[in-house]
């Protein structure tokens, strides 16, 4: 009952965009949208959406300094996505630092710390593809500042993460000073900065940095790639503008709190940057609908697969998970 309570604002979020979807679309020319795609430019995406996964494989394994095997961190991987789909709170996150500290010699914090560099380096990475394609829209001058705004903070945590992988003392006693009056929230800081440490290295590892971004920047060609032809395959005048638009929408979308796997949130924020350009909002909810399919396929083959090697099931994963954060509290 507590996990429902918490939950509610993220189910309302995106009750509300599935409830004014449903009210400016035509289901029916969505679905019958999706019976006429283009079925090459689908096959191609669904192609793409296997290599986009390979790659995100080498870019997590990269940030793992290498030591875990590419078999493995695949199949966390997917375990995580799996679980990000089906659990609330991002808890596939929290799963794949969980499994993976139990298949390798890295502890969880030191696991989660590579998560947490990847899912920042994406933001940076959604930042510019949505700042690549902002001036090829003249009226989105205030998007385009939003987008110079975001990428600015998201270097600026970079710097604050590669400082504190210098030097992650002047930091702990910076906030064991702010914490001063609360000792215990300052000593469980302390802890866990030094395990998170190591974790992030690979920021100090210049020949690993450029691997990380060389990797990341392919996984995101792949993606933009990607998403142009899932449009094409509804809208065939669809250029590689609407494609980078589309991406970094439903990237920045995609972290607005909702139900698992950006339910809502994510339909909602591509049909919008869809219709701006073909004003067909109905068509535009098929795209979303259909990379949800593709997404769904993937996380679910591959994950239950996973999980079956675990010998454990989603709800199982859950109680383990949320015994595993009430550890660390403690």
């Amino acid at each position: 009952m507590n996990d429902l309570k918490k939950n509610i604002p993220n189910i309302l979020i995106s009750l509300v965009l599935i409830g004014l979807l449903v009210t400016v679309v035509d289901l029916r020319a969505t679905f019958e949208a999706m019976r006429n795609a283009n079925k090459a430019f689908l096959l191609m995406a669904m192609a793409l959406g296997f290599i986009w996964l390979l790659v995100r494989t080498v870019v997590w394994r990269t940030l793992l300094r290498e030591e875990v095997n590419q078999k493995t961190t695949f199949l966390t991987l997917m375990e995580g996505y799996l679980l990000n789909n089906t659990l609330p709170f991002r808890m596939g996150e929290i799963g794949r630092a969980f499994f993976l500290s139990q298949k390798s010699p890295l502890n969880f914090l030191q696991v989660l710390s590579t998560i947490m560099i990847e899912r920042i380096g994406d933001l940076g990475f959604s930042a510019l593809v949505l700042l690549g394609a902002l001036p090829f829209l003249g009226s989105f001058q205030m998007g385009y500042q939003v987008g110079v705004v975001a990428l600015v903070a998201i270097i600026l945590f970079f710097g604050v993460l590669y400082w504190f992988a210098g030097d992650p003392f002047v930091l702990i006693n910076i906030v064991k000073k702010l914490f001063s009056k609360v000792p215990k929230a300052a000593d469980l800081f302390e802890k866990a900065a030094l395990k998170i440490v190591p974790g992030l290295a690979v920021l100090r590892n210049k020949k690993a940095f450029f691997r990380f971004v060389l990797w990341m920047t392919l996984n995101w060609l792949v993606a933009i790639v990607q998403y142009t032809l899932l449009i094409k395959a509804f809208f065939p005048n669809a250029t590689v503008i609407w494609g980078m638009f589309t991406l970094g929408a439903a990237a920045f979308g995609g972290a607005i709190p909702s139900l698992p796997g950006g339910v809502g949130t994510l339909e909602g924020a591509m049909t919008a940057a869809i219709a701006l350009f073909t004003k067909d909002p109905s068509g535009a909810l098929a795209i979303p609908l259909t990379l949800r399919l593709i997404n769904y396929f993937y996380s679910g083959v591959f994950g239950f697969y996973a999980l079956s090697k675990e010998q454990t099931t989603i709800s199982g994963v859950y109680q383990q998970l949320k015994a595993k954060l009430e550890s660390l509290r403690d």
